[in-house]
């Protein structure tokens, strides 16, 4: 364990601060201070750095892995774990390109026009095969961060 820590306690509920989105960080559970931390360092690693995705497209990549979508709810996970279940999908989605899917427009009147959503086929191919190289990657680099979760 390393004394140069970050405190990653959550210090609120979702619901008391808005987010707009989540990326995969590790991390290790400190047995004197009961908290997951993780060394400063790693915080700055852009070589171990996950994807930043918004709080929905994190929820459709975890349904998309069988993984319960609420993330901020969601107790962290074993890195290896997380690693298997990716792995799985990858090999279960060889030569299948995850579909396209094209933007909502909602046009309503006296009111913006609102775009979202859409993703470009094979979006849930590449974003999850980056969180398997990363959480790899990690694993690999950071051995004392033995779980990842998603904030």
């Amino acid at each position: 364990m390393c004394a140069d820590t970050v405190d990653v306690r959550p210090a609120m509920k979702i619901n008391e601060v808005i987010s707009e989105g989540a990326t995969m960080t590790a991390a290790y559970k400190d047995k004197e201070k009961g908290y997951w931390t993780y060394p400063k360092d790693y915080s700055n690693d852009k070589d171990v750095e996950a994807p930043y995705m918004s709080n929905a497209t994190t929820r459709d990549v975890m349904m998309t892995l069988g993984l319960d979508p609420d993330f901020e709810e969601t107790p962290p996970m074993p890195i290896a774990q997380f690693i298997n279940i990716t792995t799985q999908w990858l090999k279960a989605n060889i030569g299948k390109r995850s579909d396209a899917e094209e933007p909502e427009v909602t046009k309503e009147p006296g009111s913006a026009t609102m775009v979202s959503g859409g993703r470009p086929e094979g979006y849930f191919n590449q974003i999850i095969m980056r969180l398997n190289q990363v959480a790899r990657k990690t694993q690999e680099k950071y051995p004392d961060l033995t779980h990842i979760y998603f904030a």
